[in-house]
């Protein structure tokens, strides 16, 4: 079954444009936030180098103190062992170096030589207290001096290397600081761009959809006011046609009853009773016409009753079925839904099926089948339908588009009341009429009907 599209359906597409717009700012949102987690996850891996540069320069501080300290308090033993602690406090710094860390071989020269020159410092300290005489001592405390100084400036040449490596840090650090603030510059951007472009298809979305409100309300008033307009004409037709057939309903009973008199009880000749005979033959097909028209300008029965639809079709296809035989056409019947009932006008029912197949008769060539069923309806499970299927040359799709409407005929000799009153009587059910192209060939015309209940 065809989708049919409404102007309401139009919401659902808003519906899906948030959802897109949602998932685009999800995407935005994890984008920003794993941004911000690889921007801290590199921040807190320089400020660790950083921290670990600053507790190296405090080792080399503190392993350079034991030999300035010596001087005062000439206690060689105790501050060579304060030497080896903060030795192997700085070996073990040293061994905590990152592999992102730089090779910082002028530091490491600088520690050894400010090492070397320390020890020597222990060495001369040592010789001194050796030593009785007063000159000699002299010589030994001067050379300790001489590796003091030495030992400083080495020491001072490490600091230095230290703080080149930490403004390296300081410039990394500073350097994704500005890639992270321009990363975040660049997500803010696009997540003002997509506001922005929401807020743009959304007004438009509102525009357009209030666009096809109006449409379609505008659609709905001009259906209104053309089947009003149509009930008014159909209403003025009818009470024309009602005063015209029963303006000509009583001469034409007068003449038909006349021509018959003169035919029983007449003595006209042979030629004259044949116009004669024609004169009754006529009339009554004029009087069937009218008969037609008066039923088709005549308000709907108010009352409404439940009937078995199969055998309001069944009767109907008795009441054709010596006309079908004189064309030489043969009725086929597949009733297939049992006793299904429907709630409307059993005779006018009847008179539809008949106006079905009698139009199906006029276009069956001879020897060929019209098949009449009566079954459930495939599209509608609720629904049951009466379909009539000839072999004819089947519907035009410029004819099929105006079949039912009232006065539309192709035939020489009709009326275009026919299907225009097929089709009433299926509205009057609260169903359709469906004209489609038969298998092989030929016309379908279905009558679907909502079923009233099932017995």
């Amino acid at each position: 079954m065809a989708f049919a599209w409404r102007w309401y359906h139009f919401y659902f597409l808003l519906a899906l444009f948030d959802v897109i717009v949602i998932a685009a700012s999800l995407v935005l949102w994890h984008r920003s936030l794993s941004a911000f987690e690889h921007a801290l996850a590199e921040l807190r891996a320089c400020d660790a180098k950083q921290e670990w540069v600053t507790h190296l320069r405090r080792a080399v501080v503190d392993l350079n103190a034991p030999g300035n300290d010596v001087f005062e308090t000439r206690d060689v033993i105790g501050e060579r062992d304060r030497f080896a602690s903060a030795y192997s406090h700085l070996d073990s710094l040293a061994q905590e170096r990152d592999a992102s860390v730089p090779d910082i071989t002028s530091f490491d020269t600088s520690v050894d030589a400010m090492v070397e020159q320390e020890t020597a410092i222990f060495e001369y300290f040592m010789r001194m207290e050796s030593e009785t005489g007063d000159e000699a001592q002299a010589q030994w405390l001067d050379r300790a001096t001489g590796a003091m100084a030495l030992m400083d400036r080495h020491m001072a040449s490490a600091i230095a290397s230290l703080s080149r490596l930490e403004a390296q840090f300081q410039t990394e650090d500073a350097r994704l600081l500005n890639q992270y603030l321009l990363d975040l510059q660049r997500s803010a951007r696009a997540e003002n761009v997509l506001l922005g472009v929401v807020l743009f298809i959304l007004l438009g979305v509102f525009w357009y959809g209030r666009k096809l409100q109006r449409m379609h309300e505008r659609m709905i008033e001009s259906q209104q006011r053309a089947y009003e307009e149509q009930q008014a004409r159909l209403a003025s037709v009818g009470e024309v046609c009602s005063s015209v057939a029963h303006g000509i309903k009583n001469p034409l009973a007068a003449i038909s009853t006349s021509a018959q008199l003169a035919l029983e009880f007449g003595t006209a000749d042979e030629p004259t009773r044949l116009r004669l005979s024609d004169v009754v033959t006529e009339s009554r097909r004029l009087d069937k016409r009218v008969t037609r028209l008066l039923d088709f300008a005549r308000g709907p029965d108010d009352a409404a009753e439940t009937y078995v639809l199969r055998e309001a079709a069944s009767q109907a296809v008795h009441e054709v079925e010596a006309t079908a035989e004189g064309q030489g056409v043969r009725l086929e019947t597949v009733f297939e839904d049992g006793y299904v009932r429907v709630s409307g006008s059993r005779d006018q029912m009847v008179q539809a099926v008949i106006e079905l197949v009698s139009n199906a008769l006029d276009f069956a060539p001879t020897g060929t089948v019209v098949e009449i069923a009566c079954q459930r309806s495939a599209e509608k499970p609720d629904h049951v339908e009466v379909s009539v299927a000839d072999g004819g040359p089947g519907f035009r799709e410029d004819v099929r588009r105006h079949a039912c409407e009232l006065f539309y005929t192709t035939k020489a000799e009709g009326n275009g009341i026919g299907l225009a009153s097929v089709l009433r009587t299926a509205e009057l059910h609260g169903g359709e009429v469906i004209i489609s192209s038969a298998d092989p060939r030929g016309a379908d015309v279905r009558i679907v009907i909502p079923i009233a209940s099932q017995v």
